[in-house]
């Protein structure tokens, strides 16, 4: 039990980590965009071309939003699972500590 826990750590862990790039990512897009919008004021094919990529970039946003609920979640199920792991063994404890006397 205690691997399988081990295991469900570091694949959250991972999960976090990946979803923490792809929001870093999706923000340097934006601030691309937004410079790019900036510096081409007036030139309508790129602006409409510009607002297009932040359409895009705004779904994948919202796509990185959902996987985060999704992480979170797991992860507040792995915390339940130790804490019931950790109550199981406390009580398998006292319970051996009893017939032990």
């Amino acid at each position: 039990m205690g691997m399988l826990l081990d295991n469900t750590h570091t694949m959250i862990k991972q999960q976090f980590e990946f979803l923490i790039a792809k929001v870093k990512r999706l923000h340097r897009g934006f601030q691309f965009l937004q410079r790019d919008a900036r510096a081409h004021v007036g030139h309508d094919e790129r602006l409409r071309r510009n607002n297009r990529a932040q359409e895009l970039l705004h779904d994948q946003f919202v796509e990185t939003q959902a996987d985060v609920t999704r992480v979170c979640q797991s992860r507040r199920q792995f915390e339940r699972k130790v804490t019931h792991y950790s109550a199981l063994v406390a009580v398998l404890r006292s319970h051996v500590d009893s017939t032990e006397l």
